[in-house]
């Protein structure tokens, strides 16, 4: 934050972001995460060491670089014995004595992606750079927090961090432990945390290291979801049906035989053709709809979408949407009949458990009578019991979580697979096998997931007690 002094009419940096101690630049495209053992316990995701680093152009990274100030587990920028001003020196800059600023040691103009080092003060409560510059709080920094309780959402890895441009702490945090801020202000452990890291230190390093902690971890969450009852509050029920991605009444539009082939279907219907006087709730039990393509045991088996209270949250506010990601496998969505002796097959309509944007796109997949999972898009060929191309995904939908699949092969080849020999009286007859189809998906979303740690990566949250 800068401020002018009125007098001297010289504009002062009196407020930054802490940064650890040491000089940082702004991020350059080509930086990259630094990579070591691609272990579940680094400081960064093992998928993201070696690629490039997040906000290229907005964050800042250490002007030694993030392989020299970062460990596996933890941000150690004085472990080289170098003082802030010998890493500005070694990288040719130097501060202006009379306005504190970074400029070049040999052309001594000022460098503005480049910042030193400095000592943490507190925590501000305020976004305080969104402010206007003229206007009179636009001046005040606020009161700066230097001995409260904060709760930060907490990331395992510092990447995902990273994608949060608010306040958050990342890394091997537990009770007890000392807690610094990294190149951007966010919390990380401190290595003083660690006896086997202070052993190795000389006091030229510790002292730094002494300096730059903001407190010590008070508490831990593990939970994302928090008791109480915030996973049942909803959004209005007339609120979300007239939003496109919550409309149940568009899921349903999907062409089936004797239903929505002309454009005003029953739900809308006004008492004249083409609807007709129709009741709401029949949509709540549409078995005689789907009973019409003559196969038994296919079935609805979810509640209608605006009566879904227990998982699905306010959007984009308690839904979790970014947070939780889970699997839901081996779901039965119905079993495909055989048709009967010389009888064609009709298209079959199937449903997921869940729909809209809960089903995280790409991820559905399809096991017919116990094969092997593939995955479930429009135009696929489905093998059943070793059996290639004996099903077609005519229709796949991952909005309606409705999928159609429709028998390709010739008549005898599906007798084929979809009966079984069985002896009757006797007599070795072909009986209908009653073919399983599954599905399985990764389904995004977790109601009661409070906003502020609705996000990727999320382990939990983390209470930090300041003591500055």
């Amino acid at each position: 934050m800068d401020i002018v002094n009125f007098e001297s009419k010289k504009l002062f940096n009196t407020m930054t972001l802490a940064n650890g101690g040491v000089p940082v630049r702004l991020r350059e495209v080509s930086d990259v995460y630094p990579t070591w053992g691609k272990e579940a316990t680094d400081i960064v995701k093992p998928t993201s060491q070696g690629n490039a680093v997040q906000n290229a152009q907005k964050e800042w990274t250490p002007l030694a670089g993030m392989a020299a100030a970062y460990e596996k587990d933890v941000y150690r920028p004085f472990k080289s014995k170098t003082s802030a001003e010998e890493q500005l020196d070694a990288a040719g800059y130097e501060v202006n004595k009379e306005n504190g600023r970074i400029q070049d040691k040999t052309t001594k103009t000022e460098v503005v992606n480049v910042r030193p080092g400095n000592i943490p003060l507190g925590m501000l409560e305020r976004n305080e750079y969104t402010r206007d510059e003229d206007a009179f709080n636009g001046i005040m920094p606020g009161p700066i927090l230097t001995d409260p309780i904060v709760e930060l959402p907490w990331f395992a890895y510092k990447d995902k961090a990273e994608e949060n441009f608010w306040g958050s702490a990342y890394g091997n945090l537990f009770i007890g432990a000392q807690v610094k801020s990294d190149e951007n202000g966010r919390v990380t452990v401190s290595p003083l945390s660690f006896p086997d890291k202070v052993k190795e230190m000389e006091v030229f390093e510790y002292e730094m290291e002494r300096q730059q902690v903001i407190g010590q971890v008070y508490g831990v969450n593990h939970e994302i979801v928090p008791e109480g009852a915030a996973r049942w509050a909803m959004w209005a029920l007339e609120d979300r049906l007239n939003y496109e991605g919550f409309n149940p009444a568009l899921y349903s539009k999907n062409n089936r035989r004797g239903e929505d082939s002309v454009n005003s279907t029953a739900y809308f219907s006004t008492g004249r053709y083409p609807g007709y006087p129709y009741d709401k709730n029949y949509l709540n039990h549409d078995l005689h709809m789907l009973a019409s393509t003559g196969r038994g045991d296919v079935f609805d088996p979810r509640m209608n979408f605006e009566y879904r209270y227990s998982d699905m949250g306010i959007p984009g506010l308690t839904d979790g949407f970014n947070a939780v990601e889970r699997d839901v496998t081996d779901q039965l969505a119905g079993r495909i009949h055989w048709a009967g002796e010389g009888k064609e097959y009709v298209p079959m309509y199937f449903r997921t458990i869940d729909m809209g944007q809960f089903i995280t796109p790409g991820s559905l997949e399809i096991s017919i009578d116990g094969a092997a999972w593939a995955p479930l898009k429009p135009g696929a060929k489905i093998a059943v019991n070793n059996t290639n191309d004996i099903l077609e995904a005519k229709y796949v939908s991952e909005l309606q979580g409705i999928f159609v699949l429709e028998v390709i092969a010739d008549l005898d080849t599906a007798k084929s697979v979809f009966t079984t020999k069985k002896t009757i009286d006797g007599k070795e007859v072909d009986v209908d096998k009653a073919v399983e189809v599954k599905v399985q998906y990764k389904r995004r979303g977790e109601a009661g997931v409070p906003t502020f740690m609705d996000w990727d990566g999320i382990c939990g949250s983390v209470f930090i007690l300041f003591q500055k």
